[in-house]
This record gives structure tokens, C-alpha cells and sequence, in this order.
């Protein structure tokens, strides 16, 4: 079976809505909302968070 990565592309200096990952949502930014959603993807074998500093 192939190796599955995900990728959560998380950029500080978006133009509409910078820092948006680091937004507060329910006691926690963003960007770990969506970590944690990824990590329970059973087929994927890693998560990658990609940043653009």
C-alpha cells in the first residue's frame, strides 16, 4: 500500500485574513483544529504542516 501524507498548508501573511491560523476558535487556534481533524485520518501515515516562514 502507498504512503499517504497530509499536508495542511497553514500561511501566517494570507492577504485576506492574516494570522488566520492562529485565530481563536473554541479555546484553540485554528491551525490545531485541523491538526487534530487530520491526525484522525486512519489511511494517512503522516501529517506535514506547512508554513510560509
Amino acid at each position: 500500500m502507498p504512503s499517504v501524507t497530509l499536508c495542511i498548508p497553514a500561511r501566517i501573511a494570507s492577504t485576506r485574513l492574516p494570522r488566520k491560523v492562529l485565530l481563536d476558535l473554541g479555546g484553540k487556534p485554528v491551525v490545531q483544529h485541523v491538526w487534530e481533524r487530520a491526525k484522525q485520518v486512519r489511511q494517512a501515515d503522516r501529517v506535514v504542516l506547512l508554513t510560509d516562514s
